[in-house]
């Protein structure tokens, strides 16, 4: 049944790649992005932990199950989104027609505090910045660091609507930023949302698509990069303690010292995000660990209520305290987890809601979906939303399910404040184009 399961993701993934890549919009709709992710992800590291004796049957059984379930429920909820004919409430309020010369002012000051963030990130110790788990003041520095994508979009949207040479230094600026993050700083999830964002502007924009060689060449390259990515920090960080200086993906030193071969094969087989998530599903099984949502509320809790302001013990007070028990787990089990490892999205909700819990990915499926639907009429607003919520949806899946969830009032924060200083301004039509930016 463990096969057929990996076989089923495999056989689903590739379907909805095809048809994705038959549509318009192609490798930016989320159809192509979602299946990708679990093509080359999810499948690999769970058929690694099939042949591994270690691993709990049991828990490996329903851990495939929530998978196939997930990516089905991802690939339902996004047509839902795209079928639906009402505006939902989060996109209705972004909704409205804007002038490109009035949108510059608020994206150049939405661009200058991303760069203040960035000064604050430099200004923290070496060794903080260089943890593959971020703690203390850099863990709200990367909350707001989120809105980037939003910057990155936006201005390359006046980049290329207007052309003039404000615009591309904007727009030159926010790349840098946004690459810093990226290939400098080695961060994952950066890089994925650096790819999304030039690739939304490409097509909401200019209407182009990625050539297949070089979407080919940025998966596989993608792909290397966050199988090998703990390596290569380490061989960044060695440099930069040396040299004084940090290149990250930029120095071709750091790419020398790699043995990326055998880094993906150990990564593939460790699969260690997966081994977390399959102890955790079957200790949630056997033994009835399961929060019902208790872990959604303090993940929201946890992001959105100040301690510094209302007080640790007031913000103590109103969480569960829901936490995975890992001491537990591995006294049952004799497991170690890694730390910087992740249960995943699906080890998340299956101890929330058990195999329930893909109703997290229907849900994120719709929103997207709703939000490509809007993108799609010319709105900058929906565009600039979905070009930020793609990233953190794959973040849903990798890290735990509530990742984009508990953003959203951020991102929608931002544009509501964006919109507000742009003011509500007039129809724009660009040279040559014949559809409006924002539809009604």
């Amino acid at each position: 049944m463990t096969e057929f399961g990996i076989a089923a993701t495999v056989a689903i993934s590739i379907a909805a790649i095809v048809v994705a890549l038959r549509m318009p919009g192609g490798c930016l709709r989320y159809s192509f992005l979602c299946s990708a992710l679990y093509l080359a992800w999810v499948v690999p590291q769970v058929a690694a932990l099939r042949v591994d004796d270690a691993t709990p049957q049991d828990g490996l059984f329903w851990l495939v199950i929530m998978v196939v379930l997930c990516l089905g429920a991802s690939l339902v909820g996004w047509r839902i989104g795209l079928m639906q004919r009402r505006p939902i409430a989060s996109v209705a309020s972004v909704r409205g027609d804007i002038d490109v010369v009035r949108l510059f002012w608020p994206v150049a000051a939405l661009t200058a505090f991303m760069a203040l963030l960035h000064i604050l990130i430099d200004l923290q110790p070496l060794e903080a910045r260089q943890e593959s788990q971020w703690s203390g003041p850099l863990t709200i520095i990367a909350f707001f660091l989120t809105l980037g994508v939003i910057g990155l979009y936006l201005s390359l949207f006046i980049a290329l609507r207007e052309r003039s040479p404000r615009a591309l230094m904007l727009a030159g600026v926010n790349i840098v930023l946004g690459g810093a993050a990226a290939f400098v700083g080695l961060r994952r999830g950066p890089l994925i949302e650096f790819g999304i964002a030039a690739t939304a502007a490409l097509w909401f924009c200019a209407r182009k698509r990625v050539p297949i060689w070089l979407l080919v060449a940025g998966v596989v390259g993608s792909g290397v990069v966050i199988y090998a990515i703990g390596p290569l920090r380490s061989a960044a960080s060695e440099i930069a303690e040396r040299a004084g200086s940090s290149a990250g993906l930029l120095s071709i030193e750091v790419w020398q010292q790699v043995d990326f071969a055998a880094e993906i094969e150990r990564a593939t087989r460790q699969a260690a995000d997966f081994s977390n998530a399959v102890h955790l599903i079957d200790s949630a099984n056997r033994w009835g660990v399961f929060t019902y949502g208790r872990q959604s509320w303090d993940a929201f809790v946890f992001r959105w209520v100040p301690a510094q302001i209302l007080g640790a013990d007031f913000k103590s007070a109103l969480m569960f305290q829901q936490t995975v028990d890992w001491g537990q787990i591995e006294a049952n089990y004799g497991y170690t987890t890694i730390g910087g490892t992740t249960s995943t999205g699906f080890g998340f909700a299956y101890q929330e809601f058990g195999l329930f819990g893909s109703f997290y990915f229907l849900l994120i499926g719709i929103l997207i979906g709703r939000l490509w639907s809007r993108a799609e009429t010319g709105d900058v607003w929906a565009q600039a939303l979905y070009a930020t919520f793609a990233g953190s949806a794959l973040h849903s899946v990798t890290h735990h399910a509530m990742w984009l969830i508990v953003q959203i009032p951020l991102f929608l924060l931002a544009i509501f404040i964006l919109r507000l200083m742009a003011g509500r301004g007039t129809r724009y039509q660009g040279p040559g184009r014949g559809y409006p930016l924002a539809g009604r």
